[in-house]
């Protein structure tokens, strides 16, 4: 009997020392997890209790909406002369041209900081109750197979509306074509001073003119229309080449105040002279009074 007792117990140290050379206990916490009939679910559990998980920080995307504000609209005149024996006035509208203003998109402001997020596992089934602790759970775990593992969840995106306003202000040109009768028989044909000078206007300088001769051009109507062709003409007459068209026109010079006709780049001269029949004055060319 007493062999047989020692051999039974023989046996139970040697089955101790088995579980202790694999690093396990077999003890209530381990038999709970292991039992046959939960199996299937008790590496499941174990699973996931030994998850964790990372939520990384969540990213913002910047969404950009526009909003478009009309305002009022601007109106741009000029004055165009233009030189015709018949004179008129007619207005002539351009396109409008939008010019947008961009307002500046609120501020973001300071965003909180967002940080990465990590769920550990809390929570051991109800049938390993004998565990007595959740590292004594963690070890049956490692019994069956399942160890600790880290997994990372997608990363979070918030996104966020930003608006900005945008004001488009039409422009409306409106154009001012004024029509001026010139080379009018019943005024000479425009020949109708003698005498005197002209001078560079307020804000012209470094003029620079010619004299050209139109042996062909002999009346006064043939004159005068050619000067009020002639960029920069200034001066017509038919007296210094009897016969002959002369004109006076400008070929160089500055200004600060532009004339509002295209034949007179270099700006508009300033003449003082007489009344009289021995030339005529052109587009470059202001009657101001009497030689001073």
């Amino acid at each position: 009997m007493k062999s047989l007792i020692l051999l039974i117990s023989l046996g139970l140290v040697s089955g101790a020392i088995l579980e202790r050379g694999t690093g396990c206990n077999a003890n209530n916490c381990l038999r709970a997890v292991r039992a046959s009939a939960r199996t299937a679910f008790a590496s499941a559990d174990c699973s996931s209790y030994l998850l964790t998980t990372v939520t990384p920080a969540t990213s913002t995307s910047y969404q950009t909406t526009t909003i478009t504000n009309q305002a009022p609209a601007v109106t741009v005149t000029t004055t165009t002369k233009i030189f015709s024996i018949v004179g008129s006035t007619t207005v002539k509208k351009a396109k409008r041209d939008p010019q947008p203003i961009t307002i500046p998109a609120p501020s973001r402001g300071a965003a909180l900081e967002r940080r990465q997020v990590t769920v550990v596992p809390s929570s051991i089934p109800p049938y390993a109750s004998p565990c007595s602790s959740p590292a004594a759970y963690v070890s049956a775990c490692s019994c069956i197979g399942v160890l600790p593992s880290v997994t990372t969840a997608p990363t979070p995106v918030t996104t966020t509306t930003v608006s900005q306003t945008v004001s488009v202000t039409s422009t409306a040109t409106v154009t001012v074509t004024s029509t001026v009768p010139v080379c009018d028989p019943a005024n000479n044909y425009g020949i109708i001073y003698n005498g005197g000078f002209a001078s560079g206007s307020p804000g012209q300088s470094n003029i620079g003119y010619t004299t050209h001769v139109f042996p062909d051009i002999t009346t006064p109507a043939g004159c005068c229309a050619k000067c009020f062709q002639q960029v920069g003409c200034f001066t017509y007459d038919l007296i210094l080449s009897p016969g002959e068209c002369t004109l006076f026109w400008l070929t160089a010079g500055t200004t600060t105040n532009p004339s509002n006709t295209n034949l007179c780049p270099y700006g508009v001269l300033s003449e003082y002279t007489n009344t009289g029949d021995a030339f005529g004055t052109g587009p470059c060319n202001m009657y101001v009074g009497p030689p001073l």
